[in-house]
């Protein structure tokens, strides 16, 4: 982490949202702003991620009403920040066991939310727009992931494929749980407009299976 002082958000949406319920995104640019993030990012997770991580992918804002309700990376440019725990024998077991390509992966990371602002309707806008920013990378393969079941619950609907979930250690050496999702680009879609029927309407609509398997699209 940075030096413990306080930096000053620059960034806000450059214009009205269409209707006052509609959340606002914004992606941050400015090295200030990267570090802000980086600190309410480290104060709503205890997590650490480096300004040179954050300087290479895109770092996303969720406005809501005038008020920051939370956050989102959305990283195809560099070292997917999940696999650091990872050994290269556990990388090379993780793509046998499910066919998984890393350098056609892009990853959902940084997530967090707002708990004084966050409500059904601003979690559903947020987690979708992750979901939306990742599929334009064009990447093969969609990977998120989370330290608590309640938030990889969510993304679980979307990215239905477990690839590891369980105790790591990151670089800083600090332990803690994680739990990790993909799917390839292609199933995401499907998987997303029943996901999202079901969380507009309480409805319960025929999901895939977790054991089917993949359909591997080039």
């Amino acid at each position: 982490m940075q030096a413990q002082h306080t930096f000053t958000l620059a960034a806000t949406p450059r214009r009205r949202p269409l209707h006052q319920n509609l959340v606002q995104f914004v992606r941050l640019h400015e090295v200030n702003d990267l570090l802000w993030y980086q600190q309410q990012y480290y104060t709503q997770s205890g997590s650490i991620v480096s300004l040179e991580y954050l300087a290479q992918v895109q770092v996303y804002l969720a406005f809501h009403r005038g008020h920051i309700i939370g956050g989102f990376i959305i990283n195809a440019a560099c070292q997917l920040r999940y696999l650091e725990p990872f050994s290269s024998e556990q990388l090379v077991a993780f793509k046998q066991k499910f066919g998984i390509q890393f350098d056609e992966t892009v990853e959902i990371t940084g997530i967090w939310l707002n708990p004084d602002f966050k409500n059904s309707s601003t979690r559903l806008q947020v987690y979708s727009a992750s979901l939306w920013f990742a599929f334009r990378s064009g990447k093969r393969f969609i990977l998120g992931g989370a330290k608590t079941e309640s938030i990889i619950k969510l993304y679980r609907q979307v990215m239905d494929i477990d690839l590891f979930s369980g105790e790591v250690t990151d670089r800083s050496g600090h332990t803690f749980t994680s739990y990790l999702c993909f799917q390839t680009r292609r199933n995401v879609v499907h998987n997303a407009f029943g996901w999202l029927y079901r969380e507009m309407t309480g409805k319960a609509v025929a999901t895939r299976s977790k054991k089917s398997k993949m359909v591997m699209e080039s």
